[in-house]
């Protein structure tokens, strides 16, 4: 007799599969809640104002791109209409980059803004396919009135002295900066290439791993100090402070939704949920309020690679655990698990699978997460002793070549390309 697998009779499994199958087969389509819309034709609107939704992330060589909630366009004949939405704005890289560390634009008229979620401004260029391209922007300034706007700008502020203490630290200083904050601009252009051709661009990507390793440091502390509900309390504050400070990528919010079931449970003293039926509640949760983001790789790739993990990683440890280690045959079962099910998305998507993934898991994740936890403790060492700061550099420096060792040896091994 076949014996099913027990995930198979998880009725959230069943659940999130159906509701994938009939969006992803376009037998249902999803409202968009925030579809932009103005009085003018696309292609004569000339600027566009408003607020930015999100932090700006390299778009190309050239360009960053966030989104931008519009409240006002004008026409090339100079008409001004209100707007409502959102939107693409492309903005090119000598004004986003105007005030980091390092880099040698600014912006003409002397004024030059901190690029960041919160700030208004208006953009001036010409809108493509829903993109909005922007030669110049003007009126920029923070609402700074509201409590709300006093915190973006805080953070936006926050993440530029981040960006300088990463700087100084160097190559190391540029991964530790895009594992903590999505931003790509010091990452050596030649390393994030090896991660992906290693099959390890998960790992650059904000995701669950690193708000994992955040929330769990922030537990251990919290129960050094505190009673289990205030430790419970500690580490959601932690886990919220990550998500605030790094933005909300569709692989962060999966990752948030999964943490504040899994708190909630606790909180409650309820029954532990199983693993795949918290990943199902979430990609249900996120279907309904962030419907948008369905579509997009790191959605596709976070949820499929967790999927495989769960679901087909027991079969295949059951397999391993007889001939390997317990420690290498779940580490290599986790992997191949993710890695087949996340193989037809890649194939989709790029046309390109990378089988070299399994195995270069198994030794590039543990020295990455040694990495967080050692930057994690640098940043925090530095702040209270600035004077080290350099010092603390040195060390992550040799982990960082380490890490750099090994995935440049991985993404020796060749793709397998699909036409």
């Amino acid at each position: 007799m076949v014996k099913i697998p027990s995930a198979c009779k998880n009725p959230l499994l069943w659940a999130a599969l159906s509701a994938a199958i009939l969006f992803y087969c376009g037998l249902i389509q999803l409202p968009e809640r925030h579809s932009f819309c103005a009085p003018f034709f696309q292609d004569d609107i000339s600027s566009v104002s408003g607020e930015a939704f999100s932090s700006p992330v390299k778009f190309g060589k050239d360009y960053y791109i966030l989104s931008f909630n519009a409240d006002f366009v004008e026409n090339h004949q100079g008409a001004r209409a209100s707007a409502c939405g959102r939107l693409k704005v492309c903005l090119p890289r000598e004004i986003v980059e105007a005030l980091y560390p390092g880099k040698l634009y600014c912006q003409k008229g002397g004024e030059n803004p901190l690029i960041e979620k919160g700030l208004n401004f208006t953009a001036h260029g010409d809108l493509k396919k829903g993109i909005f391209f922007a030669k110049s922007i003007s009126n920029c300034r923070w609402e700074e009135k509201s409590i709300s706007g006093r915190l973006k700008k805080i953070r936006a502020l926050c993440r530029l002295q981040f960006k300088r203490l990463m700087f100084s630290w160097g190559a190391a200083g540029g991964l530790l900066l895009a594992l903590l904050s999505g931003s790509r601009e010091y990452t050596d252009p030649s390393l994030a290439q090896n991660f992906k051709l290693a099959g390890l661009a998960h790992i650059l990507a904000l995701s669950g791993m690193h708000l994992s390793l955040f929330s769990a440091l922030a537990l251990i502390l919290g129960k050094k100090i505190a009673t289990r509900n205030l430790a419970d309390g500690i580490q959601v504050m932690a886990v919220f402070f990550f998500v605030a400070f790094a933005g909300l990528s569709p692989s962060l919010l999966r990752a948030l939704l999964c943490s504040m079931i899994m708190f909630a449970s606790s909180f409650l003293r309820l029954k532990r949920p199983k693993e795949l039926s918290v990943l199902c509640a979430a990609f249900l949760i996120q279907m309904m309020i962030a419907p948008d983001q369905l579509v997009e790789a790191s959605f596709l790739l976070s949820y499929g690679a967790l999927a495989g993990l769960l679901i087909l990683g027991p079969e295949f440890r059951k397999i391993w655990s007889a001939r390997l280690f317990p420690k290498i045959s779940d580490s290599l079962a986790a992997s191949a698990g993710a890695q087949l099910f996340t193989a037809p998305i890649c194939i989709g998507l790029f046309g390109q699978v990378m089988p070299v993934g399994i195995i270069s898991s198994l030794f590039v994740s543990p020295l990455v997460t040694l990495f967080l936890t050692l930057g994690l403790a640098a940043i925090f060492l530095s702040l209270i002793m600035p004077f080290f700061a350099g010092f603390f550099g040195g060390i992550i420096q040799i982990l960082y070549k380490v890490i750099q060792f090994f995935v440049d040896i991985f993404a020796l091994f060749p793709p397998l390309t699909f036409s």
